[in-house]
């Protein structure tokens, strides 16, 4: 967490927004987990930090398949201590692993490995004009500790060699990207070409998965618009079974057309969507044409 801000910063404020209103012209949202969010760490040194969160990173590993973005510097991390090899979601990690090298070695170097991931290393040419005292926050090699000094370097080359040979074999060399960003004095900037390598990347990575076929016929924008308005509406319904069988009983039985009114903030979109979902489902029965008002930019 504490060299990495900036870049996560201009992920979340400038890139990941970019993405999204990429996606939404397929009826596709993101949403985005960053683990310095919603964690309560205050007053806590970063060892006691990261062991607090630890768990809960790879539930959230498991939660985003088949997508994980890591961010490489060089820091090999914060080692939990052990004297023996580190048992963690039924997987056992190698003695002295700190929990970067588990979190990658959990999502992709297994055999269940994601298919939609990015590494981004940077250049560490661009700590060259820092201060020793603050280029020990970003680099291992400068650390006054001696252990880290001379130990964690080399296992930080090793773990970013074992990515990119799997990634290697798995045919995605393009999955692994560097950048250099310029140190300011305060925090690293010039990020363009970093969030642009993101951008492009995810989105080649996400269309590749679901198949997005990117054409521009007539109103297909529309459509997902439509789309992705009944998914939100469905995400928010809780209980309205009994509400929708009657309706879908009167619509089966009834010919012409039915009204259903109700005051502003009683669930009448959650009906809407629930009944377009429930004839959806029966195309070899029904026509639907369903259409909201204010979704879109032609309605």
């Amino acid at each position: 967490f504490s060299d990495m801000h900036s870049e996560r910063d201009y992920l979340r404020m400038f890139v990941f927004p970019q993405i999204n209103d990429e996606l939404k012209k397929y009826a596709i949202s993101m949403r985005i987990i960053d683990l310095r969010w919603g964690i309560n760490t205050m007053e806590q040194s970063q060892e006691a930090t990261e062991s607090k969160v630890m768990r809960v990173c790879f539930n959230e590993i498991d939660r985003s398949r088949p997508f994980f973005i890591g961010l490489l510097g060089c820091r090999y991390g914060w080692i939990p201590p052990s004297s023996s090899s580190y048992m963690l979601h039924g997987k056992r990690f190698e003695e002295e692993s700190s929990i970067t090298s588990m979190e990658i070695e959990y999502a992709i170097l297994q055999e269940k490995g994601i298919s939609g991931c990015l590494f981004m290393e940077r250049d560490a040419s661009c700590l060259d004009k820092m201060e020793d005292s603050v280029r020990e926050r970003y680099d291992d090699s400068f650390s006054t500790n001696e252990k880290t000094r001379t130990e964690n370097p080399q296992r930080l080359r090793l773990l970013k060699q074992r990515i990119k040979q799997h990634l290697h074999e798995k045919g995605k060399d393009y999955c692994y990207q560097q950048y250099c960003p310029t140190w300011n004095g305060k925090e690293f900037d010039s990020l363009s070409e970093f969030g642009e390598i993101v951008k492009r990347t995810m989105l080649h990575e996400i269309a590749s998965i679901y198949s997005l076929d990117y054409n521009d016929e007539p109103f297909k924008e529309e459509l997902n618009s439509q789309k992705q308005f009944l998914y939100l509406k469905l995400a928010k319904v809780y209980d309205r079974k009994a509400v929708t069988e009657g309706l879908v009983e009167k619509i089966r039985i009834n010919k012409g057309v039915l009204v259903i009114s109700g005051l502003s903030g009683t669930g009448k979109s959650c009906i809407y969507a629930l009944l377009v979902s429930h004839f959806l489902q029966q195309q070899d029965k029904y026509v639907v044409l369903y259409h909201s008002t204010s979704v879109g930019m032609r309605s």
